[in-house]
């Protein structure tokens, strides 16, 4: 029996957050400075416009399907054939993304502390968390979210104030340059993948005290697009545009060279906090897999079906961190689905919904 879940609005916000911003708020610097330049400003507004309205849609598809998760509702609407298709190419991107974020995130650990830990040690253990956590149900894993959220919120606002304070205004000038406005839209397409985990709201059924989550979920976003600016311009006036094209996880190179008088080391202090938000962050998509599982194949039992994601995804993990060339194509395919799952698939189940429930009102 699929297990009962419910998230406030408040729980939505701090899911939202931490699994948005798992891993790219960190490469933020990086895309833009070799995509858009100083003018990436425009093209983060542009996407975090785009990703709110879309998660405004799948708010309001849920709330117009109440106690239920996407693999029901499209069961009703569309018959269980295309519901259990719709419902594996999410597991696909959900599989995709975690594969994506563990090979990112578990090396960024190799890289900053267990330089002589083998990778599969670190992924395995990873993964029997992430499995533990996930096997307790959404409810569960929101209330986490309450602990962990506002601590990285808070760690971040403050690194980020101290790094706005020591940079130089003059490295995120000019802000805006007419001759690159082609660049700025085009660069909207590498946008896709810091907003990629917004369909994990599709998984949490709603209940009566979610009626304002569509604009809990719109403001989220846009909070969410704040902080990815707030850390391309302070990266960008402490390091500099041409420093920050040569380093993927930008940020975490820009703290490096904050001076706090109390911490030495300022970026151990936002990687001590800012690890705890991406296990967070990768453990809902562990649980939103879990949660479409578990609906397809309602006779097979919960705990079987955490351990089984957690070896394919380990199988599929050591198979990718050897071919860590194939970063950019995963990429591709990764933003393809995002764009579709994220904004094409909700705008259409919710025209149908409407559709179906002006057709029983006229019945």
């Amino acid at each position: 029996m699929p297990m009962t879940n419910t998230v406030n609005n408040r729980q939505l916000f701090y899911i939202l957050f931490l699994v948005l911003t798992t891993y790219d708020s960190l490469t933020i610097p990086y895309i833009m400075a070799r995509t858009t330049g100083r003018g990436g400003w425009t093209t983060i507004i542009a996407a975090s416009l785009i990703f709110a309205l879309a998660a405004v849609v799948i708010a309001k598809l849920q709330n117009m399907h109440k106690g239920k998760m996407i693999f029901d509702y499209c069961t009703e609407m569309l018959g269980p054939v295309l519901s259990y298709i719709i419902s594996a190419a999410y597991i696909i991107e959900y599989t995709l993304l975690m594969v994506y974020l563990n090979s990112q995130v578990f090396g960024l650990i190799q890289t900053e502390f267990l330089t002589r830990t083998p990778i599969w040690a670190t992924v395995s253990l990873g993964l029997a968390v992430f499995g533990f956590i996930a096997y307790k149900g959404i409810t569960n894993v929101a209330r986490l979210f309450e602990i962990i959220a506002p601590l990285y919120i808070i760690s971040s606002a403050f690194i980020l104030v101290l790094v706005l304070t020591q940079g130089d205004i003059n490295n995120v000038l000019p802000l805006f340059e007419p001759d690159h406005i082609i660049d700025y839209v085009s660069a909207l397409k590498d946008m896709a993948l810091p907003f990629m985990g917004l369909t994990v709201i599709t998984v949490i059924p709603f209940t009566s005290r979610n009626k304002k989550a569509p604009k809990w979920a719109f403001f989220g976003v846009l909070f969410i697009g704040a902080n990815y600016l707030i850390n391309m311009e302070s990266s960008f006036s402490l390091t500099g545009i041409n420093t920050l094209m040569h380093y993927k996880t930008g940020v975490i190179e820009t703290f490096r060279l904050v001076d706090f008088p109390v911490i030495e080391r300022i970026d151990i202090l936002f990687l001590t906090v800012g690890y705890s938000g991406m296990f967070m962050g990768i453990t809902f998509i562990y649980t939103a897999m879990t949660e479409h599982v578990c609906r397809m194949f309602p006779k097979i039992k919960r705990h079987f079906i955490v351990l089984a994601i957690g070896i394919i995804i380990f199988i599929i993990n050591m198979f990718y961190h050897d071919l860590r060339r194939e970063n950019d194509a995963i990429s591709i395919v990764l933003s393809i689905m995002v764009t579709f799952m994220s904004i094409v698939l909700p705008i259409f189940l919710l025209i149908m919904s409407k559709v179906k429930k002006s057709a029983q009102k006229d019945n």
